[in-house]
């Protein structure tokens, strides 16, 4: 049995201790730790430290895996990355793994943007180019889920591949919180894949199924919620939601078979 926690936006040191408070409470070990994005608030290494201490001793045999989030400055993750192993980051790039005898391919990346917020506009040079080569790499390794022999694809993103997981969100600012133009590619896949977003923290759609795509919004706020997945041998998945007194929220169960059609 594969199990992996999976949560977003934490924005250390700032939601930190909600974070200590649902995951202190888990009684197991993931295998696997995926984060999408938003580990820090506005570039705090301060922050970014207290979440990576805590996660690296709580769950010391566990591998972490990150995608960047929009408080995770480019600058401060340089330093991190050039000093710091504790986090594998993946920034517009794709993992192969095997845990626990399943084979997994993860692919990472901050995500697209429809359209960019007045402040990337202002600062980032070539913003819709940036976000226009990014989303076809992120179809690219999309498209290509079929014809590999993983038990299981993942794909790690901070902003959404979909408009399905924002509502609650104002839908006026929807293009600023993600894109709908993986929505296509996400219903042809035929093979198992999870993709996990963060960033819409009024979301309340948290899952939804595009084709055999499970799509899970697993911003920490403002439900406090984390994810737990799990993957048996026959490859069902189980999805439970923790909260913030350390009970089951609710349970998200299926089966990959209810995605097969």
């Amino acid at each position: 049995m594969l199990k992996i926690l999976a949560f977003s936006d934490v924005h250390s040191p700032q939601y930190f201790n909600k974070f200590r408070r649902v995951t202190e409470s888990l009684n197991f070990t993931p295998h696997l730790i995926l984060i999408a994005g938003d580990l820090m608030e506005k570039g705090s290494l301060e922050g970014y430290n207290i979440l990576v201490n805590y996660l690296s001793s709580r769950f010391r045999d566990s591998r972490i895996i990150a995608c960047p989030g929009n408080e995770d400055f480019e600058n401060v993750l340089k330093n991190i990355i050039d000093k710091d192993h504790r986090v594998e980051w993946l920034i517009d790039r794709e993992v192969s793994i095997s845990i626990e005898g399943f084979k997994l391919r993860i692919y990472g990346s901050k995500g697209v943007l429809d359209k960019p917020t007045p402040w990337q506009k202002k600062y980032i040079r070539d913003i819709e180019e940036i976000y226009q080569k990014r989303l076809e790499m992120i179809k690219n390794f999309i498209n290509d889920v079929d014809s590999s022999k993983q038990d299981l694809a993942i794909l790690l993103l901070h902003y959404s591949p979909t408009y399905t997981t924002l509502e609650g969100e104002p839908s006026r600012i929807w293009p600023m919180l993600g894109t709908n133009k993986l929505e296509h590619d996400l219903k042809l896949v035929k093979s198992r894949l999870i993709v996990l977003h963060g960033h819409a923290h009024k979301s309340v759609n948290r899952k939804i199924v595009l084709g055999n795509s499970i799509i899970l919004n697993v911003s920490f706020p403002e439900k406090w919620n984390v994810f737990l997945i799990t993957i048996n041998e026959k490859l069902s998945i189980d999805i439970t939601l923790r909260g913030i007194e350390g009970t089951d929220y609710g349970k998200l169960r299926s089966s990959i078979l209810d995605y097969l059609t």
